[in-house]
Parts: C-alpha cells; sequence; structure tokens
C-alpha cells in the first residue's frame, strides 16, 4: 500500500504526554525483540493516532525478520543523518494504519550519533503518541541511550532460578531508571515458588509491576494472531502501566 511518509520534523497534537517504551532483555535470548513486537501490535489497536515501533540495530536487529518489512535505514543510522540534517530517504514503512517501523536487517552498524538519536526520539514522541524501542540487552552504546531517555522500561526476564537470580542483580545494580517500569517474566518450564518469589522482590526494588507471560507461539504471520490472544493479559497490563 502506498502511503505518504513523514518526516520527523512534522507534529501531531497527542492527546496525552507521548510515551518512549524501552524493552530491555536481561540477558540475551529471552525474547526482547519478541515482546517489543507484540506490545506494539497490542497497543495499536487502542491509539487515536500512528505509533511508532523500532530496533536498535547492530548484528541482533530482528524486528524487520519479525515484521517481515524492513526500512531503509537502522535506527542508529537514521540518527546519524539526522544529525547531519541529512535525511533523504523516508524514515520508517508502515506495518499497518496504525504502526510504523524503523528496523532493518542485522548490520554491523555501531556508530552512534547522541545529538542525532536525542533529536530523532524527541521528534518521535512529539509525532506519535507511543514510541516502543527494542534496546536488547543494553550491551551497545545506542541501546543504553535510548534507556536512559525512556519515559518507561519493560524489563524482560526468563522465569527460571537462572532468570530470577539475573533479574534481582540486574534490578539491583543498573543505574537505567524510568518513571514506570514492569518486569515480563517469559514462562519457563513449570512454576518454581522460589524463583516466583525472587522475581518479586527484583520488581520490588524498583517499584515495578510484575507481569508474567505464558508460553507463545514460534512468532510468524501466521502465528501472530494466536500469540496476541495467548499473551492478551500481560500485553493489556502493559499497555496500562506503560502508556
Amino acid at each position: 500500500m502506498n502511503v505518504e511518509l513523514e518526516t520527523v520534523e512534522q507534529r501531531f497534537e497527542a492527546e496525552a504526554p507521548a510515551s518512549l517504551i524501552a524493552v530491555c532483555g536481561v540477558g540475551g535470548g529471552v525474547g526482547t525483540s519478541t515482546m517489543a513486537f507484540l506490545t506494539a501490535m497490542h497497543v495499536q489497536r487502542f491509539a487515536s493516532s500512528p505509533i511508532l515501533l523500532c530496533d536498535t540495530g547492530g548484528p541482533a536487529a530482528s524486528l524487520s525478520v519479525l515484521a517481515e518489512k524492513g526500512s531503509q535505514l537502522s535506527l542508529p543510522q537514521a540518527a546519524a543523518a539526522i544529525g547531519a540534517d541529512a535525511l533523504a530517504v523516508p524514515l520508517f514503512v508502515q506495518l499497518s494504519p496504525k504502526l510504523r517501523l524503523i528496523a532493518r536487517s542485522p548490520d554491523f552498524d555501531d556508530f552512534l550519533d547522541p545529538e542525532g538519536l536525542t533529536r530523532l526520539l524527541h521528534d518521535a514522541r512529539n509525532a506519535h503518541p507511543v514510541t516502543v524501542v527494542d534496546c536488547g540487552s543494553l550491551q551497545r552504546p545506542v541501546e543504553r541511550s535510548v534507556a536512559e531517555q525512556a519515559s518507561a522500561i519493560l524489563w524482560v526476564a526468563h522465569g527460571s532460578p537462572l532468570g530470577a537470580r539475573r533479574a534481582h542483580a540486574a534490578m539491583r545494580s543498573l543505574s537505567i531508571n524510568a518513571e514506570r517500569e514492569i518486569l515480563a517474566v517469559r514462562a519457563g518450564e513449570g512454576r518454581d515458588s522460589a524463583a516466583e518469589h525472587e522475581l518479586m522482590s527484583a520488581a520490588g526494588l524498583r517499584n515495578a509491576s510484575l507481569v508474567f507471560v505464558p508460553t507463545l507461539p514460534e512468532m510468524s504471520r501466521a502465528s501472530l494472531g494466536a500469540a496476541l490472544q495467548s499473551g492478551h493479559l500481560a500485553l493489556e497490563a502493559i499497555r496500562m502501566r506503560l502508556t
């Protein structure tokens, strides 16, 4: 579908203060990109105007794979272009009438223009009621920079005993904070009361809400509806808390 794409300089009147949600994994392989994608797909259903979904590029970038569509520039590349006042291509692609995407195939695009990124995120919040950014596991400067500027953080962790210990250590020691936070726990193998207690303690360290996410089907276009249905309660809790 051909749509008229806007540049970041264009403004939209928002009904409420815009949210910038950083989705951050406590360790690798916890499903951060899946949670970012499903969160955006759920939130857009309730949005009065289009929302924005991004990842931070790099070798582990996967939102374009999940969406089966990608933008011409990654977030770091777009930030560099904006910082140089040289954005010459559309910033995003349209996934649906109310969901826009900045994400492309994995690449080693580790260059960060801090000023350009700040401008991009500022303009994104002016133009969209909600911006969701997949920040991976906060290993790269661009991931940490987005999280530091976020109004809300969605932490993603495994529900296993090891996942609970890692979540507790991260919640205790990481200096990144936001106005609103949620610890979303991906289902482990069976329930472990000790792990759940430690996860509750971890969330309490940051006054974060705790949400348990059920086992989801492997993500594909065909399984998207089933994943949204399975995770509906958790996704609605995330929407209500963070947007």
